[in-house]
């Protein structure tokens, strides 16, 4: 099992698509293509003989609509959390034992209790049940100090002390098989700091995530896939495999839009893999159309200022007019049945627009409430119109930020 966690050819490919359920979840669908090697052995026989297989790591935490499936659709078992560690466990005594073997030791009981302990370790003590499991004080210290030295099990341990394996048993070991699994995944949208958040809502600022690509590099090819929602346009993507020595392998989208495929082939198995997408508003959609809508208005008060006299004479047609801008920005602005992220993505811009049309409706009331109406007009429309004039500026900005990175 601990050469199939870090000898990645047995792999084929991994394709992954990430694909948004609304703002705060993503789906993550994954198929593993791949073939065991014809000497598999699983050390671990918890499953009468039937083999093993790890398909990935993934974060310890709970899986929500998780499911496992094989070629044909089927259903398949995903084991349970406490063979999983029993599993992780085995696997990290295994390459200890062989380890110490190797160099004429054996595996004294207090050290793979510890090795116990760092596959059962919650996320937030992973590493100190990994600094348990390699300190020489502990138990043993001429064993500890050549387990510490050994890269393929300290990496193995850090993997399992923050990640489970997803294992299912496969029936057919000698057959080329594709497994494939799904599962739900918080995105983190409007977690970010105040600041970055109103620049998000006003188009200034790109929505940012970051996803960790667990198992990335137990394939000899690794593929994503991130489907942008209706409205939104990906106009960044990134996938980085970091190996423990420091080097940093990568892919970048040349070709973004609605989607972006990334992939990177033969990454050394140590690496920790981060996919980073950056999301926007389609410029020609809302954001250019709210900031034309916004010029228009602006100008019209602009104008009314400049003939006051004469908009006063005509002050029931200039009302009337002025009037039906807010029910033309109230049908601008409706959007059923739209994503949730994009609606998220786009309030500050509706904000600054539906703020465009109230200030054409306080406009058009202002000629009903004085006798004076070229004064009413000219007093009250100068600060309208230049708030208006505010407004369809940064809705200008929206139209053309955030770009795209070069």
């Amino acid at each position: 099992m601990a050469d199939m966690l870090t000898y990645p050819r047995w792999i084929s490919r991994r394709v992954e698509q990430i694909a948004f359920e609304d703002e705060q979840i993503a789906r993550r669908s994954v198929s593993v293509d791949f073939k065991l090697p014809d000497n598999y052995v699983d050390v671990t026989n918890l499953n009468s003989g039937v083999p093993l297989v790890p398909l990935a790591l993934l974060a310890k935490k709970s899986l929500v609509a998780f499911d496992l499936r094989d070629e044909e659709g089927r259903s398949l078992p995903l084991i349970a959390r406490n063979k999983n560690e029993r599993v992780a466990a085995g696997t990290l005594i295994a390459r200890a034992g062989t380890v110490l073997r190797e160099h004429g030791q054996e595996l004294d009981p207090q050290t793979a209790l510890d090795l116990q302990g760092v596959a059962s370790s919650s996320p937030a003590n992973s590493a100190e049940a990994v600094r348990k499991a390699f300190d020489p004080k502990r138990s043993s210290p001429v064993g500890r100090r050549l387990l510490a030295r050994d890269t393929q099990l300290r990496n193995l341990a850090r993997d399992l002390a923050q990640n489970f394996l997803v294992l299912t048993p496969i029936s057919d070991p000698g057959a080329r098989r594709v497994i494939k699994f799904a599962y739900n995944e918080p995105v983190g949208y409007g977690s970010e700091k105040l600041g970055e958040a109103v620049l998000t809502a006003l188009g200034w600022k790109p929505a940012s995530f970051r996803w960790i690509a667990g198992g990335g590099g137990m394939a000899r090819s690794y593929h994503c896939e991130v489907k942008a929602p209706e409205n939104l346009e990906l106009i960044d993507g990134m996938l980085s495999a970091v190996t423990t020595d420091g080097k940093t392998r990568t892919d970048k989208s040349e070709t973004l839009g609605e989607r972006i495929h990334l992939h990177l082939t033969n990454v050394p198995s140590d690496a920790n893999w981060v996919l980073r997408t950056d999301l926007r508003a389609i410029r020609r959609g809302l954001p250019r159309n709210a900031a034309a809508l916004g010029a228009a208005v602006s100008a019209t008060l602009t104008a009314g200022v400049v003939f006051h006299h004469n908009v006063a004479r005509a002050s029931d047609t200039a009302a009337v007019l002025l009037v039906a801008i807010p029910a033309l920005i109230g049908a601008f602005l409706a959007r059923p049945g739209e994503h949730l992220l994009a609606t998220r993505i786009l309030f500050g811009i509706r904000t600054l627009t539906a703020t465009i049309g109230a200030l054409a409706f306080i406009a058009a009331a202002s000629m009903t409430v004085s006798a004076d109406r070229a004064h009413t007009i000219l007093v009250t429309w100068i600060p309208l119109a230049a708030l208006s004039w505010l407004a369809t500026f940064a809705l200008t900005l929206s139209a053309f930020l955030p770009r795209v990175r070069e």
